[in-house]
């Protein structure tokens, strides 16, 4: 909304709302699937070594019978490729739903949600990764923390926008992002939320870390007021629309202030 030819990737399935403010009445009508081994019970011999190979436990083999677990299956095909009698096919099952808008403005909103129960957010998020290639820009907004779920969102990214608030807890979970982001080798810089006061152990990790600070959100009242409303700082406030402008041109310059 600052200036950006992007699209809008919106991979927190487990609890999207990008769409409240970007796409308001989206349907998400694109189904997710993932695949889920099958066992040929006539050619199966009941090795194991399908079950010893899933570090998921999606499968139990017994002496007798075969039980497939198809929730917890991650649909990594190691199965398939172990079992010396090629006893294993794959089926298919919905996890998902994702969904796709194309605003009046141009800018592409995506998102995706995982049906409840699932334990696997993966197949989702590659879903929507899918879309926006032809956009100059592709902002990935991630699920928090530092999960199997935000190593699919941030893996393979240009450049990671750490979003952290001056508090002790933040801080400690910011930490273990700043890992993960290193262990994917992503770059990445800092932006504070409701900054203004308690800063000096934030600024002070940022430092260690050579994590430059790209801006700064304060702890303001009409920002509260404006998204309760559902609507967008950077449309609603001159000098929202300012700070969100410099952060995406220090984000495209790669320069930090």
């Amino acid at each position: 909304m600052a200036g950006a030819d992007a699209a809008l990737l919106d991979c927190d399935v487990e609890e999207p709302n990008g769409h409240l403010f970007m796409a308001p009445g989206l349907e998400r009508s694109i189904p997710v699937h993932a695949r889920f081994p099958q066992i040929d019970e006539e050619k199966c011999i009941h090795c194991g070594k399908c079950s010893r190979f899933c570090q998921f436990n999606a499968l139990l083999i017994t002496k007798k019978t075969n039980i497939v677990m198809s929730e917890l299956c991650h649909d990594c095909g190691g199965c398939a490729l172990v079992c010396p009698v090629d006893a294993v096919t794959y089926g298919e099952r919905e996890v998902g739903q994702a969904g796709r808008f194309e605003r009046s403005d141009g800018l592409l909103f995506m998102d995706g949600v995982i049906n409840t129960g699932e334990f696997s957010a993966e197949k989702v998020i590659e879903r929507v990764l899918e879309e926006g290639k032809d956009r100059a820009y592709r902002i990935i907004d991630s699920p928090p923390g530092c999960a199997c779920s935000a190593v699919a969102a941030a893996e393979g990214a240009d450049f990671a926008l750490v979003v952290t608030e001056p508090t002790p807890f933040a801080l400690s979970d910011m930490k273990m992002v700043v890992e993960m982001l290193e262990k994917l080798a992503v770059p990445a810089a800092v932006f504070i939320n409701k900054a203004g006061e308690n800063e000096e152990d934030l600024l002070a990790y940022c430092a260690e870390k050579n994590l430059p600070v790209m801006g700064k959100m304060p702890f303001s009242r009409e920002y509260g007021k404006i998204l309760v409303e559902g609507k967008l700082i950077a449309r609603e406030s001159d000098e929202g629309r300012a700070l969100f402008e410099d952060l995406w041109s220090r984000i495209r310059q790669g320069r930090a202030g």
